[in-house]
């Protein structure tokens, strides 16, 4: 069971923006350092795992607060809506839904960007080893710089993404 678990969580990254893409959005490349490469790869590293972790663990959060009736249902209905893709390849399945991933990489990049905000670009944070910005996620639902409407094709995308997932 757990090879099984891993492999389910391996097939399911594929669907992941953050999995699929080398870089989601040039907003994530720490410019400053463009003459100097290798703090040029740890920061940019560091920023991207920054917006990568956000992006899960408000996924996660947002999912928790659906199933609790606490926030609009956007997530679970993709869930339960996924149509099963039948195919005699893994390697096809999996080839479909990175590709479809990869496909809106740059989209769901900027939408992290402006929906969390900058601060995550800062080099005194670091998100994976500082869990405390993951604490209280849900205020990105208040605080985001995103409008209603970019905010409502945020959700909208990561709910599609996550049908595909779950098909």
């Amino acid at each position: 069971f757990r090879f099984l678990a891993w492999t389910l969580h391996y097939i399911q990254d594929l669907g992941q923006p953050f999995h699929t893409s080398q870089l989601l959005t040039p907003k994530y490349v720490a410019w400053e350092h463009i003459f100097h490469f290798e703090k040029l790869v740890e920061r940019t590293t560091q920023i991207i795992s920054n917006y990568h972790w956000m992006y899960e663990k408000y996924i996660a959060s947002r999912l928790i607060q659906e199933m609790e009736n606490k926030a609009e249902k956007m997530f679970l209905p993709a869930f339960e809506s996924a149509h099963v893709i039948h195919s005699s390849s893994a390697f096809l399945i999996a080839k479909h839904i990175s590709d479809y991933s990869n496909r809106f990489s740059y989209e769901m990049g900027e939408a992290c960007y402006l929906f969390f905000g900058k601060k995550f670009l800062d080099p005194m944070v670091d998100v994976p080893n500082n869990p405390q910005y993951l604490n209280n996620i849900s205020k990105y639902d208040q605080t985001s710089g995103l409008s209603k409407k970019e905010k409502k094709l945020f959700l909208e995308k990561t709910g599609k993404n996550i049908n595909k997932v779950a098909a």
